[in-house]
């Protein structure tokens, strides 16, 4: 057994390469909220966080960070070239201990489109739980009226498409290494891959290319605009674990596969949806238990 655990962990320390970006170990932090924004921006102690991190030998740091303006300020924002000096600056502090950084973009179940206030959005306004809350708004209204998400418009999905893109143009200025599509959770775009929740009947719905259609654009914004060369990361659950959800096979064999057709380096395989009847964020879940689906 120990022999097989040691097999299974030899190249954890060694480097890898991954469109171009030299990481120097299997060793990854994943993205969390942690609330140290002022105003959307970027301050020292998100850097002071993330050196620490990378002098402790992570070879990889995903951030989270917000496309669109949220409720609160204490997340950080990317959709103006104000907040571009803030993100550098925690980059800059992770590079000089040979960390690399990508950016995850992750909308949560919400957006503000212009100065209007952030709406809980989605492909058709499906809500799983069947009542007017969302399960884990993270950057959606929590003192807000608690509305069923509201189908957006092809206007409104054209505006994120090309805001995707022009905040990862920004991520690429400030020095990110690559920047992280949110597919994952029940947020926005995974709710246009899954049937159970895209309803439409345009090009943004149907078959899974239609579902996926906004994902193919999203990542043509950003090449657009940060560069054909610049690393796009995805993270998705592997199984919804929802009652009409996708499956681990199906991701496996239809979604993953044409995320990498669309230009996508790397998959970050995560479990479930927050609106799922298991456990994903409880500790009552044992170590290991969805190691399956990676």
């Amino acid at each position: 057994m120990m022999r097989r655990i040691e097999m299974s962990l030899k190249n954890v320390f060694s480097p890898i390469n991954i469109a171009g970006v030299e990481i120097p170990n299997r060793v990854r932090m994943s993205p969390m909220a942690l609330g140290y924004a002022e105003d959307g921006r970027s301050t020292k102690r998100f850097a002071q966080f993330f050196e620490e991190r990378a002098q402790g030998g992570v070879g990889l740091i995903d951030w989270a960070l917000w496309p669109y303006r949220t409720e609160h300020g204490y997340f950080p924002w990317t959709y103006d070239d104000k907040f571009i000096p803030g993100l550098a600056m925690v980059v800059d502090a992770v590079h000089k201990h040979g960390t690399k950084i990508v950016g995850q973009f992750g909308t949560g179940y919400g957006w503000a489109f212009g100065d209007g206030p952030v709406e809980i959005i989605g492909p058709s306004g499906v809500n799983l739980l069947g009542r007017p809350s969302t399960p884990f708004r993270v950057g959606t209204p929590t003192n807000a009226k608690r509305l069923l998400e509201r189908p957006l418009s092809i206007k409104e999905i054209e505006i994120i498409i090309k805001t995707y893109g022009q905040c990862a143009k920004r991520l690429r200025t400030a020095g990110f290494d690559g920047v992280e599509l949110m597919l994952g959770a029940g947020y926005t775009l995974a709710r246009f891959i899954s049937t159970e929740t895209n309803k439409r009947t345009d090009e943004y719905g149907g078959d899974l290319d239609g579902r996926m259609r906004i994902i193919r654009e999203i990542i043509e914004s950003i090449k657009n605009e940060a560069g054909s060369d610049f690393p796009i990361f995805s993270k998705i659950s592997g199984a919804q674990f929802t009652k009409n959800g996708y499956t681990l096979e199906e991701c496996a064999t239809e979604i993953v596969p044409r995320l990498v057709t669309m230009g996508i380096c790397a998959v970050d395989v995560v479990v479930g949806w927050h609106e799922a009847p298991v456990g994903m964020l409880s500790n009552s879940v044992k170590p290991g238990q969805y190691l399956y689906l990676g």
